[in-house]
């Protein structure tokens, strides 16, 4: 178990890219989708890396330069979750970006995910795009360059990186002690799922862990104060132009960046263990569905359900179609036997 996670979180020791936490940062600069940084130029690309000290993944990395998705290096059809399906129909790559689309698709009967990887049965509407890595990682720089959706509010493009807690328990990774980590989740950007303003950033890492033998989620300030410092005001409509989100995670702390600034940190205190696989997709936001609650609780015990929506005099959905669209994403890591001073 022990060989088998030093792998997965390799042999490097990150330094620490400590910032302070920011609530607004303003309108930020883009350079328009022509200017494309070059993926292998470390010093403009990483904040504060020495460029002999780090090198680019690329089997987590991907310019989007084809003309078809990169299946041996993306999974584009998982098992669906949540209050929508997903559909590798929803995924192409064009002009030099990744474009992931939101539809209309009514399944009665679609299969969905829980948390605990079983299934269950309920009506959908929507069907949708996303790229997860088949690669995994846990320390390192993590940065996508995205254009958001025209259609606001109801769809909310991602950019995150999340740990299988069945694959992790197949592989012996999960502790069993109370407190022990049970899934990794750090959310790099969630952008307009804020149905009152488009310009609200969600920057924040929601994680489980073990109680009494079953994982429980840990989500907000509630349950733990560092988690408070979750929402960015970005100062822009993700929706306009493209902008590059990232993040740094190194064994002391996740830092967010934002068009390369510094605009959240908080302690690494769960993030810092299991493999976590790289993610990019458009998900559903209200309202085009709800949350249960005890007195009107989901199907499947699930923690959101699919609101019907209208449909137009075409029996479609205005504003869908949709899609948000990715430049590139990148991911950096320190070379195999470097120690940051």
């Amino acid at each position: 178990m022990a060989s088998a996670l030093a792998i997965a979180l390799g042999a490097t020791t990150l330094a620490a890219q400590a910032s302070p936490g920011s609530t607004s940062v303003g309108s930020a600069a883009t350079n328009g989708k022509g200017a494309k940084s070059h993926p292998q130029n470390i010093k403009a690309n990483v904040p504060n890396a020495d460029p002999k000290n780090w090198e680019l993944v690329s089997n987590l990395s991907d310019e989007f330069n084809g003309t078809t998705v990169d299946t041996g290096k993306w999974n584009n059809s998982p098992t669906s979750w949540g209050a929508w399906t997903w559909n590798a129909d929803n995924t192409s790559v064009k002009d030099g970006s990744l474009e992931l689309r939101m539809r209309y698709d009514e399944q009665p009967n679609a299969t969905l995910r829980r948390d605990d990887y079983t299934t269950f049965k309920s009506h959908t509407y929507f069907s949708s795009g996303i790229l997860q890595s088949k690669a995994s990682s846990v320390y390192g720089y993590y940065e996508a360059r995205i254009k958001g959706v025209d259609t606001f509010p109801g769809s909310a493009p991602a950019f995150w990186l999340y740990s299988n807690y069945a694959t992790d328990k197949a592989a012996g990774f999960l502790g069993t002690q109370d407190g022990d980590t049970a899934y990794s989740e750090v959310d790099i950007v969630e952008m307009q799922q804020h149905s009152k303003d488009a310009h609200l950033l969600d920057l924040h890492a929601p994680y489980q862990v073990m109680q009494n033998g079953n994982p429980v989620w840990i989500r907000n300030a509630a349950q733990a104060p560092y988690l408070d410092q979750s929402v960015v005001n970005g100062g822009f409509d993700p929706a306009a132009d493209y902008h590059t989100y990232g993040v740094m995670v190194a064994p002391d702390r996740l830092t967010y960046y934002l068009d390369g600034k510094p605009v959240n940190s908080i302690a690494n205190t769960n993030w810092n263990r299991l493999p976590m696989n790289v993610t990019l997709s458009l998900g559903l936001r209200d309202p085009n569905l709800r949350y249960g609650t005890e007195s009107d609780p989901c199907p499947g015990g699930a923690r959101r359900c699919a609101n019907k929506p209208t449909l137009n005099s075409s029996g479609g959905v205005d504003g869908y179609p949709t899609h948000m669209s990715v430049d590139w994403v990148r991911v950096y890591r320190m070379k195999p036997g470097t120690v940051a001073p």
